[in-house]
């Protein structure tokens, strides 16, 4: 799974609206399963163009750390996603866990000399 593949799931962003904090307004845009995530700008089409691209950096920081990074509550499909370990600045083998709606999650795991996953 790449930071494209994670982007393009079916996120629940709220429309923009106005924030008022310590006398200053600026508008905010969130998504309903990354509520510390958000968006802030002076206009409307501000927000509108740095949303996706704000929601790129943000999930790309949990891939690049190694970690899995959150999913919509309603995303049901599953994936395979390979988070490499750096061994030395180097890709050294990895895991394969399986994504997708909680209820039915299986994780799979390899040896780090493999690339096919294993059943756990």
């Amino acid at each position: 799974m790449t930071v494209d593949d994670v982007v393009r799931l079916p996120w629940a962003w709220r429309e923009p609206r106005l924030v008022e904090e310590d006398g200053q307004a600026h508008l905010e845009m969130r998504i309903d399963d990354l509520p510390e995530f958000f968006v802030a700008g002076a206009t409307e089409e501000e927000v509108r163009a740095e949303a996706e691209p704000a929601l790129r950096a943000y999930l790309a920081s949990y891939l690049e750390n190694g970690e899995v990074p959150p999913l919509p509550r309603n995303f049901a499909v599953a994936w395979n996603l390979h988070i490499p370990y750096q061994a030395g600045g180097a890709v050294a083998g990895g895991e394969w866990i399986r994504l997708g709606n909680p209820t039915r999650m299986e994780e799979t795991s390899v040896k780090d000399d493999d690339r096919e996953p294993v059943a756990a």
